[in-house]
This record gives C-alpha cells, sequence and structure tokens, in this order.
C-alpha cells in the first residue's frame, strides 16, 4: 500500500478496516487505491448523528 491517507471501520459488524491511499501521484498499476483488511480481531464504534 502506497500514500495511505484515511481509515475507517465498517462493515455489518464494524470489523472490516478500509484504508484509503491518496492518488495524486499514485500508479494504479500499484493496485487498488482502497484496502480491506477483515481479521484483525478489533472493532470500530458505531458513529453517533450531530445533534445539531
Amino acid at each position: 500500500m502506497h500514500q495511505p491517507s484515511s481509515c475507517t471501520f465498517g462493515g455489518s459488524r464494524l470489523d472490516v478496516l478500509y484504508i484509503t491511499s491518496a492518488r495524486e501521484g499514485l500508479d494504479l498499476s500499484d493496485g487498488d487505491p482502497v484496502h480491506a483488511i477483515d481479521q484483525l480481531g478489533a472493532v470500530g464504534m458505531p458513529s453517533t448523528a450531530f445533534a445539531g
């Protein structure tokens, strides 16, 4: 993975880590700019809506 830029948990149980790569200067022949890792043994927390 090149130029990691952001990460977030997703999936129905929030147990998949998604990592994005910055596209500027990225050679897309190196692979997909979004990577999913699903065997971390960790889970994210649900988000809460902004109240105002």
